[in-house]
């Protein structure tokens, strides 16, 4: 395969990856906007279990987001060693891709508002409000805490 053909297929993979990663960033926004409507209604344990297992569902999301950046990371950084080397005539593949760039950046925005939303939400309900930067730890005390509107321990 020509250098060329080989960077036609890398940005074809960065492509798809970028796809994949706007797909699982619109689901994560939806399992946000469905937690903030179970945050909005009446506590019970039975929204309670339901927001903890769209929480669990959406980290599963996030750990898969995660390894996609990794991986286009990766094929990111060969491509830039191959077109320093080779040149780029794949200017339309480039276009399209950060045409997705801007789709995955605006999700991300509003996933961290709707986060923000929520956070917002939990804070009015509980005694001491939580901190937005929480250790891995916490999370799971945090979750318990607000299952049983007790106060902070830490």
């Amino acid at each position: 395969m020509q250098p060329n053909e080989t960077n036609s297929v890398k940005l074809s993979v960065l492509l798809d990856l970028v796809g994949k990663k706007k797909a699982l960033l619109t689901q994560i926004l939806t399992i946000c906007e469905n937690q903030e409507t179970v945050l909005s209604a009446e506590r019970n344990e039975e929204l309670d279990k339901l927001f903890i297992g769209m929480g669990n569902e959406k980290q599963k999301l996030v750990d898969e987001v995660i390894a996609t950046d990794g991986f286009f990371q990766k094929i990111f950084d060969e491509l830039g060693d191959d077109f320093e080397r080779t040149g780029n005539n794949n200017l339309d593949i480039i276009q399209s891709l950060q045409d997705h760039i801007m789709g995955v950046t605006e999700l991300d925005a509003k996933i961290r508002l709707a986060e923000n939303r929520n956070l917002d939400r939990i804070n009015r309900t509980r005694v001491q409000p939580i901190t937005r930067s929480v250790n891995e730890a916490s999370k799971q005390q945090l979750l318990q805490q607000y299952q049983s509107h007790k106060k902070p321990k830490y």
